[in-house]
């Protein structure tokens, strides 16, 4: 056990004999001067510097709380037979690094050294810590150090505005004496002991209310403090406010949540718009009494009721930005060979689709486009056959370049088929759509069967975002 120089202040003739006694029959503490009253201690402490000071509670002239007042610069243990709980408390929070309480048979004096070496251990651990002081005292974030009872060794400005106190009242109180609410406090030491016990540091969210009632969230980190001999000597805490923070995701989520009820309601009201017009040419359809007119209006209302279908699946996937197109582009075609069957011939049909995104614009577009081709082939590309398939792709070359395929094995185009000019509806919304809105390009060859071909750029804009999307 290693040796101090300690000064033990004791008006007790007897007292002072038994430690004596104690010290030459242990050998265990090197040195020590005995005052026998507070007036001498000042006198000798003023002048001597000691490892630690040994002082009894009451003394002839004064209370230990007289050598308190010194500002001495040694840790303080108090002894005493007459005192109780409330008594060491208050020596305790006074500034006292431990205490013992006598016993008629001197009991205390055995533990005495082995309380000597802890607190002398713990006072320079705590000293070193202290020369940061003026490091972390200007410091914007809440900076602190506690020892290993949770209690504050060294705190800056930001820690002692949380308590409402002067940095002097926070040093030596644990967070029960410090915190007005007893289960943040219970919290903030469960989490001390649980740095202390793993020996790691520990990142936390906490919350914390002021002695003004002010609720404030903070991000705090707790790291274990380890003394030169490389023994635990307590923690350091870094805690940033971010109650600002905190109040602008909660404004954030409350908004997002608005919006949420807004596109919902938005998209109902849509959908139900869309669902009177279908119904509308449906009845205007049927008043027609059939020929040229009614087909007209038939078609409307089914592309009517794709358009349905194509937005509830956009709603659906929850992504109002861009959309997954081989999700999209599968489902839709399935869709349409569910919404145009062909009684009379076998269709089989092949899709494949790259997995990619685009906006979701663009993917109406092309959506729209993949309708109208699957529909006029549904209606003219198998007239008078047994079976036919039909091929659906979408693909994206290096240079991302899209491309949009649809194509069958059926009886192909009427001999002078120029898209320019025919009279089909329906071909005319695909060749507007993929010059016009995609500003792409559309093919369209007849050979053993018919295959149209749409190619269009991606926007230069959105490769950028979504690479740099895809690099996260």
């Amino acid at each position: 056990m290693e040796q101090y120089n300690i000064i033990l202040v004791e008006d007790d003739r007897v007292d002072r004999m038994a430690f004596d006694r104690s010290v030459k029959e242990n050998g265990s503490l090197h040195d020590y001067t005995v005052a026998s009253s507070v007036a001498e201690a000042k006198t000798i402490l003023n002048s001597t510097g000691f490892d630690a000071v040994i002082a009894d509670y009451l003394l002839g002239d004064g209370t230990v709380f007289d050598i308190f007042k010194m500002g001495v610069d040694a840790p303080i243990i108090v002894v005493t037979g007459a005192g109780d709980e409330a008594t060491a408390a208050r020596a305790m929070r006074a500034g006292a690094y431990d205490y013992l309480i006598k016993d008629p048979d001197n009991n205390y004096l055995i533990v005495l050294p082995t309380t000597v070496e802890n607190v002398v251990k713990r006072w320079k651990s705590e000293k070193e810590l202290r020369q940061y002081q003026s490091m972390v005292e200007y410091a914007h974030d809440v900076i602190f150090f506690k020892d290993l009872n949770s209690r504050y060794v060294i705190v800056n400005d930001k820690t002692a505005e949380c308590f409402g106190l002067a940095r002097e009242e926070v040093i030596g109180k644990d967070d029960f004496e410090l915190m007005p609410d007893m289960e943040e406090a219970a919290r903030n030491i469960e989490d001390d002991r649980v740095v202390f016990a793993a020996g790691k540091p520990k990142e936390i969210t906490k919350h914390m209310t002021t002695p003004d009632g002010t609720s404030h969230w903070f991000q705090a980190i707790k790291v274990p403090y380890f003394d030169a001999a490389g023994n635990m000597a307590g923690l350091v805490g870094i805690a940033r406010n971010i109650t600002d923070q905190k109040h602008a995701e909660d404004q954030i989520k409350v908004a997002l949540r608005e919006k949420e009820v807004l596109l919902g309601e938005m998209r109902h009201r849509v959908k139900n718009d869309l669902q009177v017009v279908s119904s509308l040419l449906n009845m205007q359809a049927g008043l027609a009494g059939g020929g040229d007119a009614a087909a007209m209006l038939y078609e409307s209302r089914d592309r009517i009721n794709m358009m349905v279908l194509m937005h509830a699946q956009l709603y659906e996937s929850g992504n109002l930005v861009e959309v997954n197109m081989k999700k999209f582009l599968e489902v839709l075609a399935r869709q349409s060979f569910q919404s145009y069957p062909v009684t009379d011939t076998k269709i089989t049909h092949t899709i494949h689709i790259t997995d990619y995104p685009l906006p979701v614009s663009t993917a109406v577009h092309i959506g729209l486009i993949l309708n109208e081709l699957l529909s006029n082939v549904f209606k003219h590309a198998f007239a008078g056959r047994a079976e036919g398939e039909v091929r659906v792709g979408f693909d994206l070359n290096e240079e991302r370049k899209a491309s949009l395929t649809v194509s069958d094995d059926g009886v192909g185009l009427p001999v002078g088929f120029d898209i320019d000019t025919t009279g089909s509806l329906g071909l005319r919304l695909v060749k507007i759509l993929a010059k016009d809105q995609l500003q792409g390009d559309l093919a369209v060859t007849c050979t053993e069967g018919t295959t149209f071909l749409i190619t269009f750029e991606i926007e230069s804009d959105y490769k950028e975002v979504n690479n740099h999307g895809n690099d996260m």
